[in-house]
């Protein structure tokens, strides 16, 4: 498999009272490196380990399209 690192977007969530009006939020960029699994036009999977036929502890990120 091939070793890759990609930085991405990802989604937040909070539940906690704020006071309005609302601010800009910030972007939540996460920077991941492992093994690429899987790729197509809609997500790429990553996997931090893999043996002759089989990975675990994967990763699906969609793409922005």
């Amino acid at each position: 498999m091939k070793r890759i690192e990609i930085v991405w977007d990802d989604a937040e969530a909070d539940c906690a009272w704020k006071d309005l009006p609302v601010e800009k939020p910030e972007r939540g960029l996460v920077n991941t490196s492992g093994y690429l699994a899987y790729e197509d036009e809609n997500y790429i999977v990553i996997c931090h380990s893999y043996s002759v036929n089989e990975y675990c502890g994967d990763i699906k990120i969609p793409k922005h399209l």
